[in-house]
């Protein structure tokens, strides 16, 4: 009841749904997701489940499955499957495997709350989930915008459990004699998410035991300074950027204006892929000729004489090949 409580606590003060609010809950099966809908069950939210068979573990996926049907028929809750063919649409859209399921999962998630009217979408995620994308995020080179962890709320999708740890989640299961399944995926460091809960966390509770609720702290005050930041940012934006209906400019002269114009120019490509790295190449740019290109997978953006056009790569007129005769001489 204390972790229910809390829960409830948390719900009230992100404002995440209504009392009377209809939720769609994504239920893998696993712990968090399978906690997630006994609480909200017991504090007396209408839920109707979901379930994501990607097909990607074999006879293991088919039996999450089965957990995931007959856990919502035992409870009373509407639950529906949606299969998908995981490693051909990663293949189609080039992407990680762990990227495609995510956009799947994200895409019919959505598809389904509208056509049963439904709220919210409520994910699993909790506070080790969170320590660990902060983490991630830092390896990988983001901006302080990268390094808030996981947001409550992101549109129609809400995490209530965001106010528990893993440990907390297993002793309230537990205390219901509660049971669920495990993915046999991580038990292992085979992806980048696991390599960081599996070896690096553990290290760094080794230096300190209470690095994750460190951690944790570290990313609500980053979140706060972000609130500020880009307050900062779109005020500036105003006087810098140009929007157009494939892409957008960006002033050198009022860039190099700013207090950081490097800061701020990594703020407004790294949406649009560009990384640290190319972000210091373009910058390094406005001193040199102009005519300099930069591309990422979806845009592409010209070093121009008083502006950085970053253009959408799909909405680009094609290119045709022209013919220059040289004179002879």
């Amino acid at each position: 009841m204390k972790t229910t409580k809390r829960v409830e606590d948390f719900i009230q003060k992100q404002q995440l749904f209504a009392n009377d609010a209809r939720i769609l809950v994504a239920l893998s099966g696993g712990a968090d997701s399978v906690a997630l809908l006994r609480i909200l069950l017991q504090l007396g939210y209408h839920c109707h489940a979901i379930h994501c068979n990607f097909h990607l573990r074999s006879e293991e996926s088919d039996r999450d499955e089965l957990f995931a049907t007959e856990l919502c028929h035992s409870l009373g809750v509407k639950c529906e499957v949606v299969h998908f063919d995981t490693t051909n649409y990663a293949t189609e859209h080039k992407l990680s495997i762990e990227m495609a399921a995510r956009e799947l999962r994200y895409q019919e998630f959505e598809r389904i709350r509208q056509a049963h009217h439904l709220d919210v979408i409520a994910v699993a995620h909790h506070q080790d989930d969170a320590v660990e994308t902060l983490l991630l995020n830092l390896v990988r080179g983001a901006g302080i915008n990268g390094l808030t962890g996981i947001r409550a709320k992101n549109g129609f999708v809400v995490r209530p459990l965001l106010c528990l740890t893993r440990d907390e989640i297993i002793s309230f299961l537990d205390h219901l004699s509660q049971s669920y399944v495990t993915d046999s995926t991580n038990l292992t460091d085979e992806y980048a998410r696991n390599k960081v809960r599996l070896n690096l966390l553990p290290l760094m509770q080794e230096i300190n035991p209470a690095a994750k609720s460190n951690i944790m702290q570290a990313a609500i005050h980053l979140s706060e300074a972000a609130t500020i930041y880009n307050k900062v940012m779109d005020d500036t934006n105003v006087r810098i950027v140009t929007t157009h209906a494939d892409g957008f400019d960006i002033s050198i002269p009022a860039l190099l204006d700013t207090h950081v114009p490097q800061a701020h120019l990594f703020e407004l490509l790294h949406p649009y892929g560009f990384n640290s790295t190319q972000v210091a190449d373009i910058f390094r740019s406005i001193s040199c000729e102009a005519g300099r290109v930069f591309q990422t997978a979806n845009y592409t953006l010209l070093r121009d004489r008083t502006h950085l056009c970053v253009r959408n790569n799909a909405l680009m007129p094609p290119t045709e090949d022209t013919i220059y005769t040289l004179p002879e001489d």
